[in-house]
Order: C-alpha cells, then sequence, then structure tokens
C-alpha cells in the first residue's frame, strides 16, 4: 500500500480512519494497520492493562487471537469531534475450550491529525472475558480488581462496573457513567434500565445528538415523522432539534451517548434508586431540569 501524504491523513474523519482501519485488520495487514496510529499512541484494556506504541497494539492483538475467536455479526461507530466509538455485541469463544460468551463491547478512539493517539476498551461484563481466558490458559488483563479506579494518566477516565449512582427518572433507573467535565466536554454517557411499558415525553434535545444502543430487550422508538423498532444490538442516531422518545416494549438496557457532553446532567433531578418502586415523579423539579440542560417536552409518551 502506498504511503498516504500527510495533508490526506490530517483531513481523515474519525469514523472513516476507523472503518479503513477494520478493513485492514480483517484482512490481517497490520503492517497496512501502521498508517493509521500515532507514534504515541497508549491502548487501556479493562482492569488497567496499558499497551504504548503500535507494537504495543500489535502485541494485544496477537494475544487476543491466541486466546479467542471472536464473532462480530454487527457494529455500529458513532463519530463525535475527534472521537469515534465502536459499538459491538460480540462472541468470545476460547480457543481452548470451546466456552463462548456474548459481550456488550465499546472500544473509544481518540484522534489527532488523523491518528489514533489513543484507544480505550470497555467491556459490559469484564469477569465473563476473564474467565474464558482463564479457562484457556491464557494471561488475565481483563479482570483486575475493578475498585482500582486511581490513575495519572491525564484525560484517562475509568468506570469500573457497578459504579455511578442510578436514579430514577419516570420507572426509568437512569446511571450517568461518563459526564461532559470527565471527557473534556466531548460526551456524556448513560445506561438506561427501563421496564415494559415505561416512555419519557415527547421531547427535543436543543443543543446535544442523542445515540442509542440496545443492550439487550426492545424498545420502540419515534424521531420526527418516523417510527421503528430496535432489538438487542440496534442502534439509532436521534438528531438534536428534532422530537423524539422511545418505549420499551420489554424489559429493556440501553446506552446512551450524548454529543457534546452535558445534557446528561438533566437525570440528576431524578431521586436515587433506594427501593425497586420508583417514586412519584417532580414535575417542577423535571421542568426546571429540563430547561436548565436544553430540554423540551413538546408531547406525550408513547404506550403499548
Amino acid at each position: 500500500m502506498s504511503k498516504v501524504p500527510d495533508a490526506a491523513v490530517a483531513a481523515r474523519r474519525p469514523k472513516d480512519a476507523l472503518e479503513q482501519l477494520l478493513g485492514v485488520v480483517q484482512a490481517g495487514d497490520f503492517e497496512a494497520a501502521a498508517g493509521y496510529f500515532s507514534t504515541e499512541v497508549v491502548i487501556h484494556e479493562p482492569g488497567g492493562a496499558e499497551h504504548a506504541g503500535f507494537d504495543g497494539w500489535v502485541s494485544m492483538m496477537r494475544r487476543s487471537v491466541q486466546a479467542y475467536d471472536l464473532d462480530v455479526p454487527s457494529y455500529e461507530i458513532v463519530e463525535a469531534g475527534e472521537l469515534a466509538f465502536l459499538l459491538m455485541i460480540p462472541t468470545f469463544t476460547a480457543r481452548a475450550t470451546g466456552r463462548s460468551a456474548e459481550i456488550p463491547v465499546v472500544e473509544v478512539y481518540e484522534f489527532t491529525d488523523g491518528l489514533i493517539i489513543g484507544i480505550d476498551v470497555h467491556h459490559e461484563d469484564p469477569g465473563a472475558l476473564a474467565a474464558l481466558l482463564a479457562s484457556s490458559g491464557m494471561p488475565n488483563t481483563h479482570g483486575k480488581d475493578p475498585q482500582m479506579t486511581a490513575v495519572v494518566t491525564e484525560g484517562l477516565v475509568v468506570v469500573p462496573p457497578g459504579d455511578g449512582e442510578p436514579r430514577w427518572s419516570g420507572t426509568s433507573r437512569i446511571t450517568v457513567k461518563a459526564r461532559a467535565a470527565q471527557t473534556q466536554g466531548a460526551f456524556g454517557l448513560i445506561l438506561s434500565e427501563t421496564t415494559r411499558g415505561s416512555s419519557p415525553p415527547l421531547h427535543v434535545h436543543h443543543t446535544a445528538d442523542e445515540a442509542i444502543w440496545v443492550i439487550s430487550g426492545r424498545i420502540r422508538v419515534r424521531c420526527g415523522e418516523d417510527e421503528f423498532t430496535l432489538e438487542a444490538g440496534g442502534f439509532a442516531l436521534l438528531p438534536r432539534g428534532v422530537p423524539h422518545t422511545f418505549m420499551s416494549e420489554e424489559d429493556t438496557t440501553l446506552l446512551g451517548l450524548i454529543t457534546p457532553g452535558g445534557t446528561e446532567a438533566f437525570f440528576d433531578y431524578g431521586p436515587p434508586v433506594t427501593s425497586p418502586t420508583p417514586p412519584p415523579v417532580d414535575i417542577e423539579r423535571m421542568q426546571r431540569a429540563a430547561a436548565e440542560n436544553d430540554n423540551e417536552v413538546v408531547g406525550p409518551p408513547l404506550t403499548l
């Protein structure tokens, strides 16, 4: 492959560059993959393992290939400024034992001048992958003590499983996993756990786009004039300024990515989850939080 001129590299959008890199990796051409990485790239795996430079990335990839087969039926890429988010639900199968686990994964790629400068890998259930690695006799870099959150690397954010305070928003449990203050304003990340029939009112985000990725369950989404269903692994990008809502057709867990960050602060209006039963909604408090975070209720929720 001929070398891409520096100006062309710098002009690459993060989403396009990541799509190209995935194609190169699928073809097994690690030599060509080097053209997508900064010499200063740092990769962080769940549990705190860190790899430096392109050689560190290659070593991580080869170790993974030795440990398990990876089946990725589909994926989505979301771009937010100089970040690209790779969302997927792959099946990991240990080579030594044949044991399998389906584990939702989010990989965050940070770009500078068209090159990857940082990668953060997040697993919904790092313990499941750790068990697979143990069954394969491979070293475990995915399942270290999740309470080890102290970091010294500038810009690094580590959120172990279970971190974040769940709050009620209507009948849904909302946990803010990352805030604008942690991501230099790039995005906010929320985990929503909803019950069948729950639906927020039809509303508009005036200053932020919202991407939703269904981890489990099924939802019916309305955005503008469109209405559609998303099941586990389904993804939708809801643009700012367009009225939208969704309704859970069964108990559902989904991930919400808000870009730029800040709007996630709306959910702080809800009381902490202290029992299985949600309290009555404080309408005045909710309306005040919506106004403070550039949200506007414009219609009723969906119904079954």
